[in-house]
């Protein structure tokens, strides 16, 4: 995590790439980026990589995350919906698409996205399933709601961000706060 190993490793990841373009040097080099935040780059990459390998769910739900880093939410959707279609119990996958629903979604997905919620949260209580249901909620203009229960969870980055958003009057510019390990791949953890 120290940021001046990141930065050498990451040339390291691009000189391995260089010498051998497969998948091991590049999914590195994809979650290096997603590590320091560079999310466009590291989209480019994961697109490279869904598209080598196209029954693999991990690549895509990736795609989808450094999507959503790179603030397009709406590119985000399908390489989710994917990732599920292949993954179907992948909890972490749901709860992404659920709140990325909740976000960029049509109005008919930010209503599923409450029931979705709700079904998450029946299925394991979590302070990230609790986060998912206030999501589901400010997407739908319940902001009472959203801010209560994202409250009841502070001082987690990601009830934090949703106050903040509902206090900016906007909506929250992510779906996971701005250094969360949700934004960490397998390959750095």
């Amino acid at each position: 995590r120290d940021t001046e190993h990141v930065e050498e490793a990451l040339v390291a990841a691009h000189t391995s790439l260089q010498l051998a373009d497969d998948t091991p040097a590049r999914a590195l080099l994809a979650a290096l980026l997603m590590r320091t935040a560079r999310f466009e780059d590291a989209a480019t990459h994961y697109q490279t990589l869904a598209a080598h390998h196209p029954n693999t769910a991990y690549y895509a739900y990736w795609l989808a995350l450094a999507n959503l880093g790179a603030k397009s939410c709406p590119s985000a959707l399908p390489p989710l919906r994917r990732a599920i279609r292949q993954e179907p119990t992948w909890g972490q996958a749901h709860i992404a698409l659920t709140r990325a629903e909740a976000l960029c979604g049509t109005p008919e997905e930010q209503r599923q996205a409450l029931a979705k919620a709700q079904q998450l949260l029946g299925a394991q209580n979590s302070v990230d399933t609790r986060l998912t249901l206030a999501f589901a909620q400010l997407g739908l203009g319940r902001l009472a709601s959203a801010r209560d229960a994202a409250k009841a969870e502070l001082p987690h980055p990601d009830a934090a961000m949703l106050i903040d958003a509902i206090d900016r009057g906007e909506p929250p510019s992510a779906t996971f706060a701005a250094g969360s390990d949700w934004w960490l791949p397998s390959e750095l953890r």
